[in-house]
């Protein structure tokens, strides 16, 4: 096999804007050397091909010129290893491998910090956490990375660091103001006279804070009886943003908050199934879900949504069809929220089978009402077979 070596490291020199004496000095070699190396006479040392794949931020393979394609191939059959579920020891193992193998692809390094990050979060930091914080450094040093990978990074740092650890950690890695895009546009259009779009982006905003609280911000609770107690609450004071006081506590023709109140339903009936004397209650919030989920399924595809929630004129929500794969259609909707200017979330209306196996539905398994539901949910799950190409 041809390698192109030379061509290679005289493209990503001049790429560079060095003359072959400025890379001599970089690399400690005569620029006789380079010479050699661009004409094709010679070749580097074995030991130097990894410090001038490192100076030019590329792999080795593609140091020596190897085809794109044939590099693309072997970092896929490496990555086929972790397919399955691979303990999270054993994945560390092969991703280190394969971070060796192709040490500049950060899909790769950003795939290990991640793994390493799991396993600090098993109460492995002692070990770990070290080698998590020298991945991330090396790949918060990489050109190009996009933002919100780079913060995802910092993330881990700090979730996963040791108690000793963590102030230093965020002196280092955190901002004291809100960088998120939402916080910053609202800020510019306050800061230029822009009423109308601060106003906008504040119900974004407001909407995201929601989904955030709804979907991973309630607080842990330490029994079911509490937990059933926030879920109800969050379930009123959504009625209250949609003017639906004094409704059942979960209305069943959607509006906007259709997808938040699905969420919270199934998690108050696997609350209220918990608790001793609430089985009936546990399949009453159960059976509103369902017959939400279903109407939500039936709205026809493009219809929008206009907010009828004071305070959320800006906000319009279109229904579209959930993402389909190359052979099925799934019924779910996905609604799509959106201010004046563009999209800013997408959230399913999913209600998944899963949910109903779960241990907390064991008191009211075999009552004939759950039955119902379960029949019911496993028709709206079903997944029908696409037009062919």
């Amino acid at each position: 096999m041809k390698l192109y070596l030379g061509e290679t490291i005289k493209r990503l020199r001049q790429q560079k804007g060095l003359t072959q004496e400025q890379l001599a000095d970089k690399l400690g070699v005569s620029f006789q050397s380079v010479s050699r190396w661009e004409g094709g006479s010679s070749y580097p040392d074995i030991e130097l091909i990894p410090e001038i794949a490192g100076f030019f931020l590329v792999s080795t393979d593609e140091l020596m010129g190897l085809d794109k394609s044939l590099r693309d191939k072997k970092l896929n059959e490496a990555l086929q290893q972790l397919a399955g579920n691979v303990p999270l020891e054993e994945r560390v193992k092969i991703q280190r491998q394969i971070h060796r193998d192709f040490p500049h692809d950060s899909g790769v390094l950003y795939g290990l910090i991640h793994t390493l990050g799991e396993l600090c979060e098993e109460g492995q930091e002692r070990i770990y956490f070290e080698e998590l914080k020298q991945f991330a450094e090396e790949y918060l040093a990489l050109p190009g990375e996009a933002t919100y990978y780079r913060d995802f990074v910092k993330t881990e740092l700090i979730t996963a660091a040791p108690e000793e650890e963590v102030t230093n950690m965020i002196a280092r890695y955190a901002s004291e103001l809100d960088m998120r895009a939402g916080a910053l546009l609202k800020k510019r259009y306050a800061y230029r006279g822009d009423r109308e779009r601060c106003d906008a982006q504040k119900q974004v905003n407001l909407i995201n804070g929601i989904y955030d609280f709804v979907f991973g911000g309630i607080p842990e609770p330490s029994s079911a009886q509490e937990a059933a107690g926030i879920q109800t609450k969050a379930l009123r004071i959504l009625n209250l943003l949609s003017n639906r006081e004094g409704e059942p506590l979960i209305p069943t023709d959607p509006d906007m908050w259709c997808p938040f109140r699905i969420w919270l339903g199934i998690h108050l009936a696997f609350s209220l199934s918990c608790i001793p004397d609430r089985q009936e209650a546990a399949l009453d919030v159960l059976e509103s879900t369902v017959l939400l989920t279903e109407n939500a399924s039936r709205i026809p595809e493009g219809t929008v949504l206009a907010a009828e929630t004071e305070g959320f004129g800006h906000i319009s929500v279109c229904v579209s069809s959930s993402p389909a794969s190359k052979l099925y259609r799934f019924r779910h909707p996905l609604f799509r929220y959106r201010n004046q200017e563009k999209e800013f979330k997408s959230i399913h209306t999913a209600f998944s089978p899963k949910w109903l196996d779960r241990e907390e539905f064991d008191s009211i398994r075999r009552n004939p009402r759950f039955l119902a539901c379960s029949e019911r949910v496993q028709r709206l799950a079903s997944i029908e077979p696409r037009e062919p190409f």
